[in-house]
């Protein structure tokens, strides 16, 4: 069953390489904020507890920057991420639309139209929350 499940994420979201361009970014960002910053923001405390007010005053804006560029970064990441989920979601809601348009039509007739709008929006549903 799980391997059913990884292979349909692969087939229709892990292989557009805009998915791994958001991941790649979004990495460099939390690694910049959690371990750089962290170091850059130490680095400003022993600058002020030294009194050396000018290495201090370089430090912080180098955390400034450094800080704005991650930001930016991850919410670029952050969007391509949601473009390239919706494109992929648009592709799958149409191939399963086709599959439910091309089975018999009396099946159609003899049962509830509310179970199977229920059962596309929760494949395509689930389909977006593995891959996120």
């Amino acid at each position: 069953m799980n391997r059913d499940v990884y292979k349909h994420l692969w087939s229709t979201h892990l292989k557009n390489r805009l998915y791994w361009v958001s991941f790649g970014m979004e990495a460099v960002r939390t690694l910049t904020v959690r371990v750089y910053v962290v170091i850059l923001f130490a680095d400003v405390t022993s600058a002020i507890a030294a009194s050396d007010f000018d290495e201090a005053r370089t430090k912080i804006i180098l955390y400034i920057g450094v800080s704005l560029v991650a930001g930016i970064l991850g919410s670029l990441g952050e969007m391509i991420g949601y473009r390239t989920e919706n494109q992929s979601y648009e592709k799958s809601m149409s191939i399963f639309y086709k599959k439910l348009i091309n089975k018999d039509m009396s099946y159609f007739k003899n049962s509830q139209s509310g179970y199977l709008t229920t059962a596309f929006r929760q494949y395509l549903d689930g389909s977006i929350l593995v891959a996120r």
